[in-house]
This record gives structure tokens, C-alpha cells and sequence, in this order.
């Protein structure tokens, strides 16, 4: 793509980038003489942008040291998830893969013993059995 086509658009996510949604949307709404398919499709864009406009404080998420895209997430799904569960010979069904997701999940948050507590408490009680119990973590 030639820098003449893509100049207008990079200053569009240049906006988006510097949490300027308003300034976009607007820019967008003053597009005119579109045929009627881009006319729509301005018109859910603008709205999209405006419905979800404070979700998208870019400027403020990367001043805090957040991530925006979505790769650092899709990175730790695939080693914590998807390496675990899909190695050589096993096999998991979706209700066991998320009794153990949920029981990682008490160990990375540092709440492995508080669960352990309360399935004690539930289990001595008659509350519930393992599989309730498990299925609450």
C-alpha cells in the first residue's frame, strides 16, 4: 500500500492511540458521499467507537503500564492452557479441563489454602461433595 493511501488512516489510529475517540468519531460522522454499504458501515463504526469509548483510554491503559493488544493474553492462555492440556496421550474433558483451571487459578492468586479451608469445612459439614466442591473453585 502506497504512504498516499495510507497516510489519512494512520492519522485516524493516531487519534485512537492518544485516547482521542471523540475526535475520531467525529472525523468519521463528517465523512460524506459514501455509498450506501460505507455509509453504514461509518455509521456502526462511529457508534461502536461511542458505546465503547471508555475502553479505549489507550493513552491513560499504556501510562499505567498496561497491555493494549491482545498478544500478551493470547501468549499466557496458550502456555498455561493449551501446553498443559494438550500434551502427548491426554485427554481432558471440557468439565475436568476447568476443574483444574480453576484450581490453578487458586494457586496463582495465593488462595490455595483459604480453598483447601473451605473444602474441608463443606465436606465436614455434608455440603456438598468433591465434585461441588471443585466446581466451586
Amino acid at each position: 500500500m502506497s504512504a498516499a493511501l495510507r497516510w489519512p488512516w494512520y492519522g485516524q489510529i493516531e487519534l485512537l492511540n492518544n485516547g482521542q475517540v471523540e475526535g475520531l468519531v467525529d472525523r468519521f460522522r463528517a465523512m460524506t458521499g459514501l455509498r450506501d454499504e460505507a455509509g453504514a458501515g461509518r455509521n456502526d463504526l462511529a457508534r461502536y467507537l461511542e458505546t465503547n469509548s471508555q475502553r479505549m483510554r489507550y493513552d491513560e491503559y499504556r501510562e499505567k503500564g498496561y497491555h493494549i493488544g491482545s498478544g500478551v493474553v493470547e501468549s499466557a492462555c496458550k502456555s498455561v492452557v493449551q501446553i498443559r492440556e494438550r500434551r502427548p496421550g491426554m485427554r481432558w474433558s471440557a468439565e475436568g479441563s476447568q476443574k483444574v483451571l480453576n484450581l490453578r487459578a487458586y494457586v496463582l492468586n495465593g488462595n490455595w489454602d483459604e480453598f483447601w479451608r473451605n473444602r474441608k469445612e463443606r465436606t465436614k459439614s455434608g455440603a456438598g461433595n468433591q465434585a461441588e466442591c471443585l466446581r466451586a473453585a
